[in-house]
């Protein structure tokens, strides 16, 4: 079975993890902790401050937590995203509000989100689908008119270029990456919330090691507080020096995996094209080879049955996925209002196998096996 996603690692993550193991006493934060923050830094290339925490989602609640709305404020949201999205919002007792997503990219409506801006209304939470950018000059332009935060759930999208052709994290307000097991690079488990603001930096670090100030520097340095007060809710969200290693380890090869992912995307356009299926399957992004995309997703003709489409694909031995499933049609996040794009697609996306050890010449035998269900 060739699987939709999974890590690139080899060798040289192994002995990452051998050297803090067998090298560092202090395998929580630490000094490879910092060494990774400011690799990452460095790869941005903008005067940023970078938080690593220990997940994606920790990276998103984090962020909203630190900066203090008052508990039931009013995040605006794309319906269809990772359920971690909205569980960050309403974990921090925030209210995620649904918005409708554009055909066929799955980016956040400008048009819908700016009808749901109301009196409670303090964030908004674009999400960059698939690894390439949203309209960001309108978000910003929204945001601006009506004061409201701009976190960024850019998960998907470390080592892309944005619109403003700079790397994602060197612009905007709050970015937040994940680096778990199948994302653009691993840390096995990680994530990071980066800010042009140094103060709220700090007190990221401050609440990401439940709140112990004094901790901030000293875990840098393998070292601890034993003295120390509290007076914020903290969490216990630091990356570890393991998880570090892995992700520096994975930060030499991020060149490699773009070029392999590039190759891919390219194979699959032009595979599409080639047989006969490109009023059949509508790519959700028309990505840029200088894009690096997380997955690859397309748009199914109405009415076809996904999951046969599915179980014939995988009977030929090719893993497929489907990003997402709306949050608004959740019990727990059930909104009273219907969003009729982003229910469309959430019966029709699909994904194909999209990773750095997808070999080439599978893209053509995927796509036969999709013509052979759509155009029997």
């Amino acid at each position: 079975m060739l699987r939709l996603s999974m890590a690139s690692v080899g060798k040289e993550e192994l002995s990452a993890i051998e050297k803090v193991l067998y090298e560092t006493v202090n395998f929580g934060l630490g000094v490879h902790v910092k060494e990774f923050e400011d690799q990452v830094k460095d790869f941005i290339n903008a005067d940023v401050e970078i938080v690593c925490v220990n997940t994606g989602t920790s990276a998103l609640h984090l962020a909203l937590e630190t900066l203090a709305f008052p508990a039931g404020s009013e995040v605006l949201v794309p319906s269809l995203t990772f359920l971690a999205s909205y569980s960050a919002i309403s974990q921090a007792r925030l209210v995620p509000v649904s918005c409708e997503i554009s055909f066929p990219d799955c980016h956040i409506d400008c048009d819908d989100l700016e009808k749901r801006i109301g009196p409670r209304t303090v964030a908004i939470m674009p999400v960059a689908y698939a690894g390439c950018d949203f309209n960001r000059k309108r978000i910003y332009e929204i945001a601006n008119l009506h004061k409201l935060r701009v976190i960024e759930d850019d998960a998907h999208a470390f080592g892309s270029l944005d619109n403003t052709s700079k790397i994602f994290g060197a612009s905007g307000d709050i970015t937040c990456f994940s680096f778990d097991g199948i994302k653009n690079i691993t840390c096995g488990e990680g994530g990071a919330v980066v800010t042009h603001d140094k103060a709220l930096a700090h007190r990221l670090r401050v609440r990401r090691s439940l709140g112990i100030e004094k901790d901030v520097e000293l875990r840098y340095k393998g070292k601890r507080a034993w003295d120390f007060d509290v007076n914020v809710q903290g969490f216990r969200y630091h990356m570890s020096n393991i998880n570090a290693a892995i992700g520096l380890a994975q930060l030499k090869k991020l060149a490699s995996f773009k070029e392999k992912k590039a190759k891919l995307l390219q194979a699959y356009h032009t595979q599409i094209v080639a047989t006969g299926l490109g009023d059949y399957l509508i790519p959700t992004q028309n990505a840029k080879l200088t894009d690096i995309l997380h997955i690859f997703s397309c748009v199914l003709p109405e009415k076809t049955d996904r999951e046969q489409f599915r179980s014939h694909l995988s009977q030929a031995g090719f893993e497929t996925g489907i990003h997402y499933a709306p949050n608004h049609l959740h019990t727990f996040y059930k909104s009273s209002y219907e969003l009729p794009i982003a229910e469309d697609l959430g019966r029709r996306l699909i994904s194909f196998p999209f990773h750095p050890n997808v070999p080439l010449p599978a893209v053509p035998k995927i796509l036969e096996k999709c013509r052979e269900f759509l155009l029997p």
